[in-house]
């Protein structure tokens, strides 16, 4: 289990991003204050599922919808191989409270974290 880089992104002149291999297992830690965009790039050749999930979070009330949502189990993101795909995180803040922990089906996604 590692630590996910989260790229800064206020900086003068350019910059070199920090892209990671993702492991079975990953954390990273967000300060729910400001966003992070996370780009997965799917280099292998099957589809891989990534999941996004804090450890607080249990459910959480959206008016108009009746019963609680349950966000315990995280939040999924099917990466067809060779594809990309990207996540705000304050989009999907309910999912994640607390430590949060990326896991992932099988190795070979790139992540690319950007605090903006």
């Amino acid at each position: 289990m590692a630590e996910l880089t989260v790229n800064l992104t206020n900086v003068s002149g350019t910059q070199t991003p920090v892209t990671e291999t993702l492991t079975t297992s990953d954390t990273v830690t967000w300060d729910a204050t400001k966003n992070v965009l996370a780009h997965l790039d799917n280099v292998t050749g099957g589809s891989i599922t990534v999941t996004l999930d804090g450890a607080d979070g249990t459910t959480v009330s959206c008016a108009g919808l009746g019963d609680a949502i349950d966000v315990s189990a995280g939040y999924d993101i099917v990466i067809p191989a060779g594809e990309k795909r990207f996540v705000m995180f304050t989009s999907i803040s309910s999912f994640l409270q607390g430590a949060i922990t990326v896991a992932s089906t099988g190795a070979g996604v790139e992540s690319t974290l950007y605090k903006l």
